[in-house]
């Protein structure tokens, strides 16, 4: 089964815009990563499950779960995320917010003030190029890349 990959990446000093200028990934830290095998999704109490096979479906619904995980609702969002499976890079996170980005397997979108802009597949990620089928080994990568072991 292909693994599934959704992080979640922070502007370093956000203006909360996304015409601001900034260029992905440079100027972003990782805050936040999911990895799963196979068709399976994470949980979401706030968006439907998408139909099984349909690909523009899956990455609303996983843009969905990662903008709810990644924000303070009814508590700090680091706490509820890292309860549900996903790897938090940061020690106090802010809210994912507008001209923040959430990569899917390699695909980049940036929050807009209403939805998602699609940017494509970037040319240098700073996790994904060290990306192979291991979960442990991408989990690793990610950790390396922000300097933890």
């Amino acid at each position: 089964m292909p693994i599934t990959t959704v992080e979640v990446y922070h502007q370093t000093e956000p203006s909360f815009r996304t015409d601001d200028g900034a260029t992905f990934p440079e100027g972003f830290t990782l805050v936040a990563a999911l990895s799963f095998n196979g068709s399976d999704t994470p949980p979401s109490s706030t968006t439907v499950r998408p139909n099984a096979g349909d690909d523009d479906d899956l990455h609303g619904y996983l843009l969905g779960v990662a903008f709810q995980r990644t924000n303070h609702i009814d508590e700090p969002w680091h706490v509820a995320a890292s309860a549900q499976g996903w790897h938090v890079f940061a020690e106090r996170p802010r809210s994912t917010s507008v001209g923040d980005v959430v990569v899917i397997n390699a695909h980049a979108w940036r929050c807009a003030s209403m939805g998602w802009d699609d940017l494509g597949t970037p040319e240098r990620f700073p996790i994904l190029s060290a990306f192979d089928s291991s979960a442990d080994s991408w989990i690793n990568a990610a950790k390396a890349a922000q300097g933890q072991s």
